[in-house]
């Protein structure tokens, strides 16, 4: 929860710069507060509401992803990242959250453009430095089973694909994916 509100947080300065500072009077603050008291459901019908007569409004189209995301419907959470993406290329945070859903998706590499892209943007981005660390583990494994099923009888792959497992293991228990 902690870093949904440091995202938000960074996502309204970066609104500020796009959008000025008329951009997030009313239902913008008003969607934040929901958001930070969990109150999903209600900040899912104002964010909703909102779009209908603002259709273009990063903010609240990046809140709506993430509002989809917890109500399961990842496939129209990632149309949203991904056209936020295009809209908004210097946008970190979407191209973080839509390289987390390639991830789900099982699609590493295009998951490893997305967190590059969010760090060209931010390099600073703690997150998406992670979630990149995660993928190049991620791939290593991949990489290592296919060298298995090419030597099954190789010790130094077993021992390889062995350690980086266990890496990951470590990872996912610091979070259900170790991707966040």
């Amino acid at each position: 929860m902690i870093r949904l509100l440091k995202i938000w947080l960074y996502l309204n300065l970066m609104g500020c710069m796009v959008l000025g500072s008329m951009a997030f009077a009313g239902p913008h603050q008003d969607a934040m507060k929901l958001l930070r008291q969990d109150k999903s459901d209600e900040a899912f019908e104002l964010v909703q509401n909102y779009l209908k007569d603002h259709p273009l409004d990063p903010q609240m189209r990046f809140w709506m992803a993430n509002l989809l995301e917890k109500k399961a419907a990842s496939d129209q959470a990632f149309e949203i990242y991904l056209q936020l993406t295009q809209d908004y290329p210097e946008l970190a945070e979407p191209h973080n959250n839509l390289g987390i859903l390639w991830v789900k998706k099982g699609e590493l590499l295009n998951a490893k453009a997305s967190f590059e892209m969010a760090l060209k943007d931010a390099p600073n981005l703690v997150n998406a430095q992670e979630n990149l660390a995660s993928v190049f583990l991620l791939l290593s494994q991949a990489s290592l089973i296919q060298a298995q099923t090419l030597d099954p009888q190789s010790k130094v792959i077993a021992s390889k694909l062995k350690s980086i497992e266990g890496v990951i293991n470590q990872f996912s228990t610091l979070s259900s994916t170790g991707i966040h």
